[in-house]
């Protein structure tokens, strides 16, 4: 849904909330083996990838020493004219350890961006694996200025990959697969015997799988995670880390045959510019490699897998919800929400336990958890004590939080040990606080004079017009115009309401917020699927509704027990509702209100600023009174003038042939703009509103054709608010002028006489509405979404637009 830029600022904001809390962004000296101290805290390390802890091993150290006495400390050269020839021999050494052809890179993330590009045909089409490592994307990113087509698919979903290599195999040359072997955030593997059921069944399908996480720590000599389940296999590649159990630096891909080996050594980008690996790692990487071809490794290997077997019994003991039970060293335990995260992290360091939050974006937001890794230099009564202190300040932390244990599993969707009734909860928390909460699937259950009083100066959702709309989308065959509605009303033991709001659930467009262009390549896709990258979402308001619309009596000193409260609610209906992601908006803006939510699992995006004018005028003179002389120039030579093409009536539909004709009208704009991209409104909407006292049609004509309508203008009028909501146009009867500016100026004239407070212009084309007189105003909403695999995709359009247009 939110857009490439937005997700920066959200991932920023996430990033100095850890930093703040002292978690994040942190100096550590290394006082002892297995330990760290940060600010003259000693805690032991449960965040290190040197699984094997060979960092501290002697032959390493002396190797990195003797290399910089035999070369210093740096070998700058281009690796196209001259290499240090300690490559030479670590190369030697790492192709023996493996039977495999080897090529060596400064880092695992360059040996990606050396290959990819280089095996990859121009032909040939790329599957991403929706949780592979950032470092591959990066790489794979470098595809799209070639126009190399490039798919994602759900994580170790090997039935969607065989859908997809059937599909595509008649067309491309090639087919890649790009995976881990081990995935970093929460420990889980890459199902490689069916993978290479796969390239055995299929030989255009090529695998490109990443083993940083497995190096060392599997098989023979340590080979990996991969080529321990299989062998090297003439279809794959395989990128192995220097960098963690090996205890270097430096990255190497590994290759069944010298041809493609030599391509990549000869025309990989880094391994012809980049800067080469420095002495002193290559020095200690031919040291760990002499170890890894000794028998010295298979000790190693078995300490660590005491350690981890060790870790899995203690964990399911002490019955804390890890993520992916498995034989790695990665751990993930879920807590759900990020200020838990943050909670625990700060109580385990204090506790004298160093490791990691997993938070968005590696993780959905309400997937937060906490990551910590085992290495063969933990004791067992080091992760005894770990996961007891663990178990003690998790349990007490739910507990303070008065979060259920039940709501960690559901939001990992995993088997619950504790099953309990979100609904339950909310009943117990309404029992220790002094508010009443209302549920209702009408605004006809609520008093209208009351529920009007707290939105008067609103958008689109007064009382009446919620009926309409009810009347419009309740129960409907089409599930794209089907919405299921959700009234909440919190009050005080007094009586008086503190919150309120309305939410509907309904399949929305991933790419809703997406540049228009995105959007175009995403609907040549919703021709054959038209539920293609859609979601079930339950939001607050509607499609149609603008404003504030959560009202919030924030003079009474409940209010925030209030929101509290709503959450939990919004938590039971995602569940009722089956619903993919929950979007809350129409907040006004405030910080107060924007910790407590994003504590409770949400993650804030600016989303398109709202438009709106608020009249301070009472005639067109005092309008243009508010601009500068360039801007009544414009108006009057560039809007105004449009009274000379055009003309508006207020008209009441006759019959139901007009209200047809309305509505192709509308359909024509709707079929040209991709700015915010939705699905249709119903033609019953138009039956429902052409009738409706609140609503106002507008017929356009244009003076060249006074007999049949060029335009439709339908708005939404309230005493003091206007709400232009949908615009239709016959662009074949506009043969003369610029009818959308001359709307404009229509909007305009409305306001003069009704003393309007305020008009809703929408949020699309903002340059546009600025120049008469609208204010921008700043729009945030809160997302939680359970899978991010949609948002992924919509991502690599965006890129591949973006690349096109560079």
């Amino acid at each position: 849904m939110p857009n490439y830029k937005n997700i920066l600022k959200s991932v920023k904001h996430i990033a100095d909330n850890a930093r703040e809390k002292n978690i994040a962004h942190l100096y550590a000296a290394t006082p002892e083996e297995g330990k760290i101290q940060v600010e003259q805290h000693t805690m032991v390390n449960f965040g290190s990838c040197s699984y094997l802890g060979l960092e501290y091993n002697e032959s390493l150290k002396k190797g990195a020493k003797k290399a910089i006495d035999n070369y210093g400390t740096q070998f700058s050269a281009s690796r196209a004219y001259v290499s240090c020839e300690l490559y030479h021999e670590l190369e030697q050494n790492l192709e023996e350890m493996t039977n495999c052809k080897v090529v060596v890179a400064p880092t695992t993330t360059l040996g990606h961006i050396s290959t990819i590009p280089v095996v990859v045909g121009n032909n040939d089409v790329v599957i991403l694996d929706h949780q592979v490592h950032a470092s591959v994307q990066t790489a794979v990113q470098l595809l799209k200025a070639r126009g190399i087509k490039i798919e994602m698919i759900r994580h170790n979903n090997m039935e969607m990959l065989e859908n997809r290599i059937i599909k595509l195999k008649a067309e491309y040359s090639n087919i890649w697969y790009m995976a881990d072997g081990i995935y970093s955030m929460y420990g889980d593997c890459a199902d490689m015997k069916q993978l290479t059921k796969l390239m055995n069944k299929y030989s255009t399908f090529n695998l490109y799988i990443d083993d940083a996480h497995g190096t060392s720590c599997y098989g023979k000599n340590g080979v990996g995670y991969v080529l321990s389940q299989v062998s090297m296999h003439k279809q794959m590649i395989v990128a192995i880390s220097l960098n963690k159990a090996f205890a270097s630096g430096g990255g190497a891909i590994l290759f069944s045959d010298s041809t493609r080996a030599d391509l990549v050594r000869s025309c990989g980008g880094p391994m012809i510019t980049s800067g080469p690996m420095q002495p002193a790692s290559l020095g200690a990487a031919i040291a760990a490699s002499k170890i890894h071809l000794s028998n010295q490794i298979n000790k190693f290997q078995e300490d660590l897998e005491q350690n981890i077997k060790y870790t899995n019994l203690i964990i399911e003991k002490l019955q804390l919800p890890i993520i992916a039970v498995n034989e790695s060293p990665i751990f993930f335990i879920g807590i759900s929400v990020p200020k838990l995260g943050y909670e625990m992290v700060s109580r385990m360091k204090n506790s004298g336990f160093y490791m990691n939050i997993g938070i968005f974006p590696a993780v959905p937001i309400k997937n937060t958890g906490i990551r910590f890794t085992i290495t063969r230099l933990h004791t067992f009564q080091q992760i005894s004590s770990m996961l007891n202190i663990f178990a003690k300040h998790y349990f007490q932390v739910l507990n303070e939080e008065n979060y259920p244990i039940q709501k960690i599993y559901k939001a990992f969707k995993l088997k619950n040990p504790y099953e309990t009734d979100l609904d339950a909860k909310v009943r117990d928390l309404l029992e220790s606080t002094e508010l009443n909460i209302e549920h209702y699937n009408s605004v006809s259950e609520i008093d209208k004079i009351e529920w009007d009083e707290m939105f008067k100066n609103e958008g689109a959702f007064n009382h009446d017009t919620l009926l309409a709309y009810e009347k419009t989308f309740n129960s409907k065959p089409f599930i794209k115009n089907n919405w299921e509605f959700d009234y909440v009303v919190i009050r005080d033991n007094n009586n008086k309401i503190v919150l309120s709001t309305f939410l509907t659930t309904s399949i929305q467009k991933d790419d809703i917020f997406s540049i228009s262009e995105v959007s175009e390549v995403v609907e040549l896709e919703r021709k054959k699927n038209p539920y293609y990258l859609t979601s079930k979402v339950i939001s607050v308001g509607c499609d149609l509704s603008i404003g504030n619309q959560i009202f919030i009596e924030r003079t009474n000193p409940l209010w925030k027990s209030a929101l509290s409260l709503f959450l939990e609610k919004v938590e039971e209906l995602k569940t009722k509702r089956k619903a993919d992601k929950v979007m809350l908006r129409g907040f006004k803006d405030n910080d107060e209100i924007q910790r407590i939510i994003e504590e409770k699992g949400y993650f804030s995006m600016e989303i398109p600023e709202n438009n709106i004018i608020e009249p301070n005028w009472v005639n067109e003179n005092e309008f243009l009174d508010n601009f500068n002389k360039k801007r009544r120039y414009y108006y009057r030579t560039q809007i105004k003038i449009e009274n000379e093409n055009f003309i508006a009536k207020v008209v009441k539909p006759k019959s139901e042939q007009d209200v047809k004709h309305y509505y192709e009208m509308y359909l024509s704009v709707w079929r040209k703009n991709r700015d915010l991209n939705t699905f249709a409104l119903p033609y019953e909407l138009f039956k429902n509103l052409y009738t409706h006292k609140d609503w106002q049609f507008v017929e356009l004509f244009s003076k060249t054709n006074l007999k049949e309508s060029c335009g439709v203008l339908i708005n939404h009028m309230s005493d003091e608010s206007c709400s232009p909501l949908i615009l239709g146009m016959d662009y074949k009867n506009i043969t003369k002028g610029n009818l959308y500016k001359f709307v404009l100026d229509q909007i305009l004239q409305m306001s003069y006489p009704k003393n309007i407070k305020s008009v809703y212009l929408g949020i699309t084309n903002a340059k546009g509405k600025r120049k008469i007189g609208a204010v921008q105003k700043k729009t945030v909403a809160y997302f939680q979404v359970s899978d991010h695999f949609n948002d992924n995709v919509i991502e690599t359009y965006n890129q591949q637009v973006n690349k096109i247009n560079a």
